[in-house]
């Protein structure tokens, strides 16, 4: 049986949450100090994977979805208290690649006409 091919160093390390820009609606938290240090430590790695520097809210911002995405029970909750769960990320950037999809196979039919 062949062995899976080795991914490069840069393929094997990327970030595990996109950058997209967002509204934000301004809040005021208190995080302790390792906390914070590892969230300009996370911007530094991704700017180092990615090369965008995303901001602190934009990293506890995507960090919170993701954690909400993945509890299950908490998913059940607010199902059970809003009558419908919301979609996850990970839902919505399918729906956004589709759309891209979409919209370039159209450009491309269009420009064969």
């Amino acid at each position: 049986m062949p062995r899976a091919q080795r991914k490069t160093e840069t393929e094997a390390f990327k970030p595990l949450i996109n950058f997209e820009k967002t509204v934000y609606e301004k809040v005021s938290l208190k995080l302790s100090e390792p906390v914070v240090a590892n969230l300009k430590a996370y911007a530094a790695y991704v700017q180092t994977s990615v090369g965008s520097v995303p901001t602190l809210d934009e990293i506890v911002d995507k960090g919170m979805q993701r954690l909400f995405d993945a509890d299950k029970g908490f998913r059940n909750w607010l199902q059970k208290q809003n009558g419908a769960a919301p979609p996850t990320e990970k839902a919505i950037r399918a729906e956004t690649d589709e759309e891209l999809e979409q919209a370039a196979a159209a450009s491309q039919s269009f420009g064969q006409r």
